[in-house]
């Protein structure tokens, strides 16, 4: 499940995603302040190209171009920059414990790859021009232990 939360407790870190520790398992953080979902996790009707029965690799949320989007945990930026298979300008953030969320379809990235992030930093602005994309959304892919996950989980 994808919740809003404060970030008290959070705390800057200091090791190498390799070291990382991640909290229990539990919620993430919202990554925009109002989450608007706009198309769901799984098989469905690609709305680029109108093919049935394709993958959504992730949770899309709409919003207007330009809406800050937050880390949804502290991590480390592992990659920034373009994505070639659809996704357009990215960010995407290990969080340790085998956890790395993916915040696709960026207008404008506030990150560098390499740096710590805290729960609730912003980390980019959100877009549509970039990638495969119909109109102004977050995507967001969570991947644990090197599999696709649905994010709302």
């Amino acid at each position: 499940m994808v919740v809003t939360g404060t970030i008290e407790g959070t705390g800057k870190l200091n090791a190498a995603s390799a070291q990382l520790r991640r909290p229990a398992p539990g919620p993430l953080m919202a990554p925009l302040g109002e989450l608007v979902p706009s198309s769901p996790y799984g098989r469905g009707t690609n709305p680029v190209t109108g093919d049935k029965g394709q993958f959504h690799r992730g949770l899309d949320f709409s919003a207007s171009c330009g809406t800050r989007v937050h880390s949804a945990d502290a991590g480390v930026v592992r990659e920034v920059g373009w994505h070639q298979w659809g996704g357009g300008n990215r960010v995407e953030v290990d969080h340790g414990n085998g956890l790395i969320t993916s915040y696709n379809h960026l207008e404008g990235i506030a990150v560098r790859k390499g740096p710590p992030v805290q729960a609730g930093e912003i980390i980019a602005n959100m877009g549509t021009a970039a990638g495969a994309s119909t109109g102004c959304h977050l995507h967001l892919e969570t991947i644990l232990n090197g599999s696709l996950t649905d994010p709302a989980k």
